[in-house]
């Protein structure tokens, strides 16, 4: 029993790594899509919470 709930456990956490890491590709691929259409940084830093130099390097 031991064995299944370390087991479980290290699914559910690389799980939910994946979630977060989904959503962080998502704001980078909004920041995209923002910055080609001439919103400023300052901007897509508000509505996607990424930093200015992250958007920088977009």
């Amino acid at each position: 029993m031991k064995v299944y709930r370390d087991l479980k456990g290290v699914i559910d956490t690389a799980f939910d790594e994946g979630k977060m890491e989904g959503k962080i590709e998502a704001k980078r691929e909004t920041a995209k899509l923002l910055k080609q259409n001439g919103v400023s940084n300052e901007l897509i830093a508000i509505a996607t919470g990424l930093s200015i130099d992250e958007i920088e390097n977009l």
